[in-house]
């Protein structure tokens, strides 16, 4: 796919403010979408752990958040390529790996603090140029998508327009895969290489391309055809996809301390095991097994006091 049809949405070509404020686009008052513009009240800022990592979040509130709602809803009715696998309904970072399978030559690169990248200069670009927006128009969109200057970290729009702000950069991409053969994917900031000319020399093409665009990068690492590769947190081994040891060995630990909690903990702790098995059951369905007992446990613990029975641990599963 070499075109979006970018037309076909609400935002495009919208000439005036006024028109941006009506029902049927982000239906609040032009004044109230100036007032929003750049607020930092209309923002909650705090860190968030994830997998141990921590990470500012910025998150809209109020009208601003339901402005943002909105732009998510517009921008997601773009038609998206079949390379994106973020943001894009019934794929995921599963779909992304499996793109890659078979004994394939492969490269991977990460874009750099991608979100902090996508900087208010590459909004409005987007908004004006892909958009076809006017000045006003274009001006008032951008203040409202970012915050101290790039979009906010914790907004459900920035996902797609992270994609749409990139979106020339990652064209380029695609156009150099397919004049080579490659296979080409993207999931948020992982871009991902297979088929027989990804090699070193591609890599550094595809850097020399993301410089280009003037985005940082970095993580990047070539696989032999053959070897078991990391794409998107999912083993890729041949034909065969496959849950990372440490998650494996994570869930089991889980299970096994499930009996040494109290019943408010592992009323606590069971909503978290069952999301975390359920990611890996969509890798390998082998974990439904261990999903629906947790399911099972999580039940019983609501109407009453747990029984005695264990659930058995996964390697036993």
């Amino acid at each position: 796919m070499t075109d979006h049809p970018i037309h076909h949405s609400p935002l495009h070509g919208l000439r005036s403010s006024e028109r941006l404020a009506r029902r049927d686009v982000l239906g609040l008052s032009l004044e109230r979408l100036s007032a929003l513009a750049g607020d930092a009240s209309s923002y909650r800022a705090f860190i968030r752990v994830t997998s141990g990592k921590k990470r500012a979040v910025t998150e809209p509130l109020g009208d601003l958040l339901a402005v943002h709602d909105r732009l998510y809803d517009l921008l997601d009715r773009i038609e998206k390529p079949d390379y994106l696998h973020s943001g894009v309904r019934g794929r995921s970072h599963v779909t992304n790996a499996g793109a890659h399978l078979g004994d394939k030559a492969t490269v991977k690169l990460d874009i750099r603090q991608f979100y902090s990248s996508i900087d208010v200069p590459r909004v409005s670009r987007f908004f004006g140029r892909q958009m076809a927006c006017s000045a006003p128009v274009t001006d008032l969109l951008t203040r409202l998508c970012t915050f101290r200057g790039h979009v906010p970290i914790g907004s459900r729009m920035s996902q797609h327009l992270a994609y749409f702000a990139a979106r020339p950069m990652l064209e380029d991409l695609r156009r150099l895969s397919e004049r080579q053969g490659v296979v080409f994917t993207c999931y948020v900031d992982d871009l991902s290489f297979s088929g027989t000319a990804a090699t070193p020399s591609f890599l550094w093409q595809v850097k020399r391309l993301v410089h280009h665009h003037r985005f940082g990068y970095h993580n990047g690492c070539c696989y032999r055809a053959g070897e078991s590769r990391i794409i998107t947190g999912v083993v890729v081994t041949g034909e065969k996809l496959a849950v990372l040891r440490e998650q494996a060995e994570r869930i089991r630990q889980d299970v096994r301390d499930m009996d040494k909690l109290t019943v408010d903990d592992q009323r606590r702790a069971l909503q978290r095991m069952i999301g975390r098995t359920a990611a890996a059951a969509s890798i390998d369905l082998e974990y439904r097994k261990v999903m629906k007992q947790l399911v099972a446990r999580r039940a019983r613990l609501k109407s009453a006091p747990p029984s005695p029975c264990m659930v058995r641990p996964f390697d036993e599963v």
